[in-house]
């Protein structure tokens, strides 16, 4: 019995630990956005209506061209922002599917690579507006936030395709694809 009482008590101490909030939860309404928040509020919004309203349901094979429209989305909103974007492309059957890098070289640290990510496929009969065109609004949103700001380290912005089923953890899922295709660290590009 004082077995069961001693891995009880370290069970219900590690699930309190792990699940409690420190501090207080906010209260009240939230403080008003400054402008430069309203501006990137206004810009993922944007994004986010560009991706899921406008172009819809983006995957292979049954909204191809969708893809591909969001693809040319995301290098034209790279090439804003002041990027050279790189299409990564690469084949699934007869289609050619693209995995998209935008990069921020760092100045002291430019071998220690910082990749943020997010897909811009959905799954078959969903617009994607949280899967993931949020996703891909808040890459976005970081790539112009940091365009004109030195950073220590490299910024890697990617967007892949495929990473909805069936292609999820198939060799075919984007994320997969560019890591293998991905020179090793210190590798010269």
């Amino acid at each position: 019995m004082s077995r069961i009482l001693f891995y009880g008590t370290i069970l219900l101490g590690a699930w309190w630990w792990m699940l409690r909030m420190p501090g207080r939860s906010a209260e009240g309404p939230l403080p008003p956005l400054s402008e430069g928040e309203s501006r990137l509020a206004s810009q993922v919004r944007r994004d986010v209506q560009a991706l899921a309203a406008d172009i819809g349901e983006r995957n292979i094979p049954d909204n191809s061209q969708h893809l591909d429209a969001a693809a040319d989305y995301i290098e034209r909103a790279f090439r804003a922002a002041g990027y050279v974007a790189q299409s990564k492309p690469y084949r699934i059957g007869v289609h050619i599917c693209r995995n998209i890098e935008a990069e921020l070289r760092g100045g002291a640290r430019p071998d220690e690579i910082v990749a943020v990510g997010a897909h811009y496929d959905t799954v078959p009969g969903s617009p994607g507006a949280d899967d993931n065109a949020s996703g891909i609004a808040a890459v976005l949103a970081l790539a112009r936030t940091f365009a004109r700001s030195p950073t220590r380290r490299t910024l890697r912005f990617l967007a892949f395709a495929n990473e909805e089923p069936p292609w999820f953890w198939h060799a075919e899922m984007g994320s997969l694809v560019y890591a293998l295709q991905s020179p090793a660290p210190n590798a010269p590009r």
